[in-house]
């Protein structure tokens, strides 16, 4: 029912499956030969239901294998425009570009984002240059061609993919650089970094520096500034979420704006269609973040419907936002960040009031709504987290209940803090206490839950199998379909004995080529952060 009602749903299903074809060939071909067997089956079991079934739903079938071959060429034809290009450039070059990203600073050097015949690249430059670079600016560039590594250790990090993922062709390391000029960019876009340097700025006059950072990165998804304790504690605390822009963030900026738009009189539509411009102009401000892209879109979705008086669908709207982001770039399937924030959106939109529902025969209707939009992402999420970071919160109840509340004002003094910074900063700071407040609560907050014994559990990296039991369960127990306890025992044992080393296997040693991506690790915390990749391999 959900397909033949939302052909944006097939329409994706079909384009996730042809992306995975186009980038994991193996992967494809036994998804090809699960399918073929539980056809194959149900052939046997009822031939003549089964054709009927087929022929009822014989345009949404078509419409599916339509979008997965499309997606797979064009997954492909992507990939080879890649490896194309890393084949042609030379390995020295002198050529025009034009720096659309600000300078983020490293032990050596100062990293620029550039643009060169279109397509994006990392530029580095060492810190004693005399050329100091803004954004905008159209630039000669004399200096050496990096190829973006490969994994090179088991389970190791695969640099080119990561870079695939944001559109980026590789790295420069510049020996020679000469201005042309100034504002080499459109309007728009020097427009939305200038607002975005505001925000920052702004942030950083009306606040000590602890907070300004965590106030940015909460406002504006720029993490650079957060310090490596706050960032480990917040991760440990399952509050790792609150540093992306998410949909709780554009929901207050859809309540402040139709909220000042109210007061000036202005009509329904055309409060409407300036919240959606206002949308659009946060995406260019955030640099495209694929969480705030699905957000932005989803909210646009949602205005526009009330504009031609249509009843919104939130799944049609999350399809439409994740199609528009894979059409621009099917590599995005692989960002950690955009599986968190889909899976953590479904898992609210479909298991929220469920689980809301079983909380309220033991505690306060308000208290069991903010637990189940809690659990319901957590539990969505679950699988990327382990297999990305081999680690389990066992507080996110504790601090979510506690940080939720938080975030929601922090969100709205701090927007409002930097609209009357714009105007006097005087008055800016004397409401940036209340602000700084709530930021050090939160900071409390996350450094509390993080030092309580157990609070994150290291886990193994789980088979792929594993995984699809899992959401198999969730949904069999969405649908309320697995009636018989045996199978929901034997699906548990399976998720338990793939997930977890009760009995030793073989042990093996991997070595780490701790030259990859010029790694230096110096301190507990970053030997911690990249051995926990390696941590559990079989």
């Amino acid at each position: 029912m959900i397909l033949i009602k939302r052909p944006a749903v097939t329409i994706l299903i079909g384009a996730i499956i042809g992306i995975i074809y186009g980038l994991y060939l193996k992967i494809g071909m036994a998804l090809t030969v699960t399918l073929l067997g539980l056809l194959l089956f149900l052939i046997q079991k009822d031939k003549k239901k089964l054709i009927c079934f087929l022929y009822k739903r014989r345009k949404i079938i078509l419409m599916f294998f339509i979008s997965t071959i499309i997606s797979i060429l064009y997954t492909i034809s992507v990939n080879n425009k890649y490896e194309k290009f890393y084949n042609k450039i030379p390995e020295n070059i002198r050529t025009i570009a034009t720096v659309v990203g600000e300078a983020k600073e490293t032990e050596y050097y100062y990293s620029y984002e550039i643009k060169i015949n279109q397509k994006r690249f990392i530029m580095y430059v060492k810190k004693n240059n005399p050329e100091k670079l803004k954004y905008g600016m159209e630039i000669i560039l004399e200096g050496k061609y990096i190829e973006p590594t490969e994994d090179r250790n088991y389970k190791g990090f695969n640099y080119k993919e990561y870079l695939k993922t944001k559109k980026i062709y590789g790295s420069f390391k510049a020996e020679k650089i000469s201005v042309i000029k100034e504002n080499n960019v459109n309007f728009i876009l020097r427009i939305s970094n200038n607002t975005r340097n505001k925000v920052i700025e702004i942030a950083k006059k009306i606040l000590p520096q602890q907070t300004s950072s965590l106030l940015i990165g909460i406002l504006i998804g720029e993490r650079q500034y957060i310090s490596e304790d706050i960032t480990e504690n917040f991760s440990k605390s399952s509050l790792s979420h609150i540093l992306a822009i998410s949909g709780s963030h554009i929901s207050y900026i859809i309540i402040g704006i139709t909220f000042i738009l109210t007061k000036s009189r202005t009509s329904k539509k055309g409060m409407y269609i300036i919240t959606i411009l206002s949308l659009i102009f946060f995406i260019f401000i955030t640099n495209f973040s694929s969480s705030v892209i699905r957000a932005c879109i989803m909210g646009i979705i949602v205005l526009f419907a009330k504009i031609v008086y249509r009843k919104p669908d939130i799944l049609t709207s999350i399809s439409v936002s994740l199609l528009i982001i894979l059409i621009d770039n099917p590599f995005a399937i692989k960002d950690i960040g955009l599986q968190l924030s889909y899976l953590g959106t479904i898992g609210i939109v479909y298991l929220n009031k469920p689980i809301a529902n079983f909380l309220e025969k033991y505690m306060k209707k308000k208290i069991a709504k903010m637990l189940a939009i809690t659990i319901s992402a957590q539990i969505m999420v679950l699988p990327v987290t382990v297999i990305n970071f081999n680690n389990i919160s066992t507080v996110f109840i504790i601090s979510n209940i506690i940080a939720t509340p938080l975030t929601g004002g922090i969100i709205l003094l701090g927007y409002a803090n930097v609209l009357i910074g714009v105007i006097s900063l005087d008055i800016a700071k004397i409401i940036a206490i209340l602000t700084h407040s709530l930021v050090q609560l939160l900071i409390w907050t996350a450094e509390l839950t993080a030092k309580i014994p157990y609070s994150s559990i290291t886990t193994i990296t789980p088979h792929l199998i594993t995984v699809i039991y899992y959401y198999i369960f969730i949904y069999a127990i969405w649908r309320k379909k697995l009636v018989k306890k045996v199978s929901i025992i034997f699906l548990i044992l399976i998720i338990c004995i793939t997930s977890i080393d009760i009995i030793p296997k073989k042990f093996k040693i991997h070595f780490v080529d701790v030259g990859q991506r010029r790694l230096h690790i110096n301190t507990n915390t970053q030997w911690k952060k990249y051995s926990n990749r390696y941590r559990g391999t079989r």
